[in-house]
């Protein structure tokens, strides 16, 4: 039986080739082929022993798949997303070992994170006796935890949706009895025993065999088979761990082979399970789909479609509405269906897929449903490709909204402009039913799907969005990105709640959350369970409802419309009387030197006020208000306040409104054009630096006129009136910032640079006269800067009069430096231990881009911020190369440096040694200390190891071991001690070597299956390198002088009886190879037995074919009986 289960894991699922691709469809439906199968179409895979074709995430995102590769040489797990493609999973390190014959991928979590596989190897050296040695693994980012292992070989074949809870089987062999399969749960790791079902009629004991197919969502409810091998089997069921059958009205000992599988899969709210009705294994008799429903532990069977005889249900939805699985003709003619449970209907797989508007399986037959999503929307199965080829296939049936996908986001604002501005509160309504789940948000759970909006803001503001008036939508959010497709990396919000609004009991983001800069446009995630209608309201708050955000009016005359809906109380000062009763908001205009007007006589729909300022929003001094206007505006109650401008003064203008009221407006400005006397005079918006105005490269105008003095004051000259500007470099090198050129009313300044508002000064000048510039007066101020750096810029008049103000051109340049890359020693590294440096470099402009060569194994560079960093693995000198360069099309500009990092190893003391096995191992000596004692005995020349590191070895067999270091780059030397105590005298080497490959050394050694042994590697005279050491350790069963695992493994002698030594050295007949003849052989023989005439394909069989004639029948029997009882 055991053969006969190997034999089934190659042949059902032997796939050559795998490949992934998308094919699109005409609406939300979707289907993809997944993997093309080679060998055995049928549906035998598991040899009734539970083990999955393939497996579908409760999300139906992920599949999950074992198929033959070959690379490592036999069956690997892979997994398959719609987004992700194909991929293997890496090998375990058990695989590693000389024996072992891969993995299979038996279950997957709810959102595809955790697969769990059952990878098969000599873990125990029991391979002699013919136990599959099978131990179950979760993987899980990138990392298998082992499962705990009762006994032989261990399955988890269903998790509950988080996989912190499985069930399967474990199998036990035993040399002198009928192996059993027992039914067991894993709690994380740790594995218990479920409990048996009595034999009753059917046995005198409790049933010999069970296992666990399916396991509800909270773990309460689990369904399998239980019986006796070869005798009979019977659906059964785990109620809070009481067992019992899940059938109490058949036939008590249900079928008569435990090879049927009559129950297969468990809806996740544990109510239903579905499965096959079979009695007789060995009839042929059909097969007819069945589900259970647990309550009452009946059975009904489901309706098979026209001219269809037989049938299997394979797997059951969340809910157990939908149950997937095929039903075949009396002919052969095999379909893939879905049944709705409730309503007692089947539809093939075709159809269903034609009913989601899917075209794309068009051509195809689809021979099963082999997975269903908990929605019963995704569904997985086999199926015959066009061209012939057998294919695991992949559907979502689902007709998602328009917007489901980040790409097919809906504008919420069509008409949105900065002179039409919607500041009310706008609803739309959307929904998630049939919706997928499209990007990330940190709040949203993995279990909900979600729809998407876009919004974009014609100026700076405030965005508020909420799902107040939404009836029902659990798990609900909302998330806004920055990008599409909306990730974790570039959100920006995410809430599952509200408590911003009274009464809202939804998710919202309210005032200021979400503040957004203009013509961004922002993603907008709304998401929650799947089935559920919602309505999102929105509403845009500009900032103008605040000063430093006023809107600049444009140009005279202007005419802007605007609202005060919705916008938060202003505490600005009162002007001429006109106080500040109802929220309002700002306006910026530039004086003109006439006589200028703002008013709201048209287009206002309430009592307005106005009030006009001037200077910077914290010290604002009035120039003008007024509250109503006969002739302005209805009845009177608009606004019109006129004054005198100083050119080039800038202005704010409030609108405001009478008591508490708001409303919409119409803002007017004009001037007369005739130039006007007695303007006010305002401080200057710039007239601190932390009003500071942003200034770029080339000219711009400023004026000091009026302004104040504050600290800090220049070093190089006294100085009155200053006014305050901000610059970020885009370079490293020289900035330079003057005043020299001609025009303005300063004649006398001084210029003086910081390192931010509070930061050190970085350069001053009062009066620049360096050849060949001749400023006079003016000045020159020139600092050394990186960039990005904020500069914070001083210009004021000479002397602490305040006599020199007036305006002046302030001009600013960079001048970069050539880009330098700094080379030299990187402190030293660890193999092992994690690292990081910063590559050190200065000049150039923009951003600037690092790569290196020649970073030891384990490091790598970041190509943005010039960060090495990660493990290095192997010990030794290294010279990294460095190249920084620039990101500048026009003027590109590249610099390179060489760095050297000495990498230390771990093992330099005794007392560190690594433990290793078997294999090729890389090491390393340079920097270590020589931390053993001399070996005079070994090395009269040059008695002692030095810079030594050391190992601990514990052989896997008996005989003798080998260390070759010849693949090193350095006069090496090598000793070995006998057991794991570090040596503190001399002489007590068991076998050493200096030079046995050139410079390089080599030696062999007797060992002993689990002993311990210390392995010491340093070198000659002090010499220091890197390089392989090779330990094998020789097996040789007929002393031909050559390895038996090199033999087999170079195909030059065979091992069909798999105990690791060549068949030649076995007794002929000796199937099982536990080196005897004997009936422990006979079921290896009876997979060979075909009869007289009928050769044998599988070379294996060899060995039982007594009389050389290829075949094996009767007559061979009669010779192995002879062979067992001569």
């Amino acid at each position: 039986m055991l053969s006969q289960r190997r034999i089934r894991w190659r042949a059902g699922v032997s796939v050559a080739v795998l490949t992934w691709a998308a094919i699109a469809t005409a609406r939300g439906g979707e289907f993809r082929a997944v993997a093309q199968i080679q060998g055995d179409p049928d549906f035998s895979f598991s040899s009734g022993l539970g083990l999955p074709l393939t497996r579908l995430s409760a999300n139906g995102q992920t599949v999950v798949g074992s198929s033959y590769s070959s690379a490592p040489g036999d069956f690997q797990a892979w997994r398959w997303t719609p987004a992700g493609g194909f991929e293997w999973l890496p090998l375990a390190a058990p695989q590693q070992q000389p024996y072992w014959e891969g993995c299979v991928a038996t279950a997957v979590s709810a959102d595809g994170t955790k697969i769990f596989v059952s990878c098969q190897f000599d873990e125990h050296h029991v391979v002699a006796l013919r136990v599959d040695d099978i131990r179950a693994y979760r993987y899980e980012n990138g990392t298998y935890y082992a499962l705990q292992r009762p006994h032989d070989e261990s399955y988890v074949l269903d998790v509950t949706p988080s996989g912190a809870l499985g069930v399967g089987y474990d199998y036990e062999f035993h040399s002198l009895e009928a192996p059993e399969y027992r039914p067991y749960r894993w709690d994380g790791a740790v594995a218990t025993e479920l409990s048996w079902l009595a034999g009753g009629n059917c046995d005198s004991w409790d049933d010999d065999d069970a296992l666990a197919v399916a396991v509800s969502d909270n773990g309460a409810v689990m369904v399998g088979k239980s019986g006796k091998t070869w005798n009979y089997v019977r659906p059964v069921v785990w109620v809070n761990g009481a067992v019992g059958r899940l059938d109490l009205y058949g036939p008590e000992c249900g079928g008569n082979d435990f090879r049927l599988e009559p129950v297969l899969d468990l809806s996740g709210d544990g109510r239903f399970a579905v499965g096959s009705w079979d009695l007789d294994y060995y009839s042929g008799a059909p097969s007819l789909p069945v589900y259970w429903t647990i309550a009452t532990r009946t059975r009904t069977l489901l309706p098979l479609p026209a001219l269809h005889d037989r049938g299997v249900a394979r797997c059951i939805s969340q809910d157990g509405g939908r149950i997937g699985g095929w039903c075949s003709t009396s002919s052969g003619l095999v379909t893939g269906v879905l049944w709705n449970r409730s309503a007692g209907t089947v539809q093939s797989a075709a159809d269903a897929l034609a009913a989601a508007g899917i075209v794309a399986h068009t051509g195809w037959q689809l021979t099963s449903v082999e997975g269903i999503s908990a929605d019963g929307k995704q569904i997985v199965g086999r199926g015959r490709h066009p061209n012939g080829q057998y294919w695991i296939w992949w559907a979502d049936l689902r007709n998602p909204p328009g917007n489901d996908a980040c790409a097919g986001a809906e504008i919420l604002n069509p008409n949105h402009t900065p002179t039409f501005l919607h500041t009310e509160s706008l609803a739309r309504t959307g929904t998630t039913r049939e919706a997928t789940r499209d990007g990330s948000a940190t709040c949203a759970l993995s279990s909900t799907v979600n729809v998407w909006y876009k919004y974009t803001a014609p100026v700076a503001g405030f965005l508020e969005l909420d799902l107040c008036d939404t009836a029902s939508l659990p798990d609900g959010y909302i998330a806004v990105h920055t990008g599409c497709p909306g990730t974790t990396l570039n959100q920006i919000a995410c809430s599952t709640a509200c408590p911003q609004m009274a009464g809202c009991n939804r998710p919202c983001l309210a005032v200021p959350a979400l503040e957004l800069a203009p013509y961004v446009t922002y993603y907008i995630e709304v998401g929650g369970a799947a089935g559920y209608d919602f309505t999102l309201t929105h509403r845009f708050l500009p900032r103008n409802d605040d000063c430093a955000q006023a809107f600049s009016v444009g140009p005279n005359p202007s005419s802007t419309p605007g609202t005060t809906l919705g916008m938060q109380l202003d505490a600005a000062p009162t002007c001429q009387g006109v106080t500040v009763t109802a929220p309002g908001v700002w306006y910026t205009v530039i004086g003109t030197g006439t006589l200028m007007t703002a008013q709201t006589c048209n287009g206002t729909d309430y009592d307005t006020k106005l009030s006009v300022y001037c200077g910077g929003c914290g010290v604002q001094a009035c120039i003008g208000a007024n509250d109503d206007t006969a002739g302005c505006g209805p009845q009177g109650r608009g606004s019109s306040v006129s004054w005198c401008s100083v050119p080039g003064a800038l202005y704010h203008i409030f609108v405001h409104g009478y008591a508490s009221y708001t409303g919409n407006f119409q803002l007017d400005v004009f001037d007369n054009g005739v130039p006007c006397q007695f303007a006010l005079s305002c401080l200057p918006d710039n007239d601190t630096c932390a009003t500071a105005i942003t200034a770029s490269t080339g000219t711009q105008s400023g004026d000091n006129t009026n302004a104040q003095t504050h600290a800090p004051t220049a070093s190089c000259a006294p100085s009155s009136r200053d006014v305050w500007y901000r610059y970020v470099p885009r370079c490293d090198g020289q900035l330079w910032v003057d005043t020299c050129q001609s025009g303005g009313t300063l004649v006398d300044s001084v210029i003086s640079l910081y390192d931010g508002c509070t930061g050190a000064e970085l350069a001053c000048n009062d009066d620049y006269n360096v050849p060949p510039t001749n400023c006079g007066t003016r000045s020159v101020a020139i600092a050394s800067v990186v960039q990005d750096q904020e500069v914070a810029i001083r210009v004021a008049g000479y002397g602490t009069g305040g006599t020199h103000q007036g305006t002046f051109p302030l001009r600013i340049t960079e001048v970069p430096a050539a880009l330098v890359v700094y080379g030299g020693a990187m402190p030293n590294a660890w193999a092992g231990m994690p690292y990081s440096y910063q590559v050190q470099y200065y000049g150039s402009c923009g951003r600037r881009f690092t790569s290196a060569t020649g970073l030891p194994a384990g490091l790598s560079v970041d190509l943005w911020t010039g960060l090495i960093s990660g493990t290095p693995i192997a010990p030794g000198d290294y010279v990294i190369h460095v190249t920084v360069a620039n990101n500048d099309i026009v003027n590109p500009e590249w610099a390179e440096a060489d760095l050297t990092l000495r990498v230390l190893p771990t093992n330099d003391a005794c007392a560190a040694a690594l433990p290793i096995t078997e294999g090729a191992h890389y090491f390393g000596t340079v920097g270590a200390a020589t931390d053993g004692p001399a070996e005079a005995g070994c090395f009269p020349g040059d008695p002692q190891i030095h810079a030594d590191v050391w190992f601990r070895y514990t052989a896997s067999c008996t005989g003798p071991a080998t260390i070759d270091l010849c693949d090193s780059n350095y006069d090496s030397k090598v000793a070995v001690y006998f057991g794991a105590n570090c040596p503190t005298v001399g002489g007590t080497a068991l076998a050493c070597n200096d030079d046995a490959c050139g410079l390089q050394s080599r030696v062999s050694f007797p060992v002993s299956a689990g002993v311990t042994y210390l392995i010491r590697i340093g070198g000659y005279l002090g010499a220091q390198g890197q390089g392989r050491m090779l330990l094998t350790c020789f097996n040789d069963c007929n002393n031909n002088g050559v390895n038996d695992a090199e033999e087999i493994a170079s195909g030059a002698a065979s091992d069909c009886n798999h105990n690791n030594r060549p068949d030649f050295c076995d007794p002929p007949g000796d199937m099982s190879g536990d080196g005897v003849v004997s009936p422990a052989d006979w079921p290896y023989w009876a997979s060979c037995l075909r009869g007289p005439g009928v050769l044998y394909t599988d070379d294996c069989c060899g060995l039982a074919d007594f009389d050389f004639d290829n075949d094996v029948d009767l007559r061979d029997v009669w010779y192995w009986m002879r062979a067992v009882s001569p």
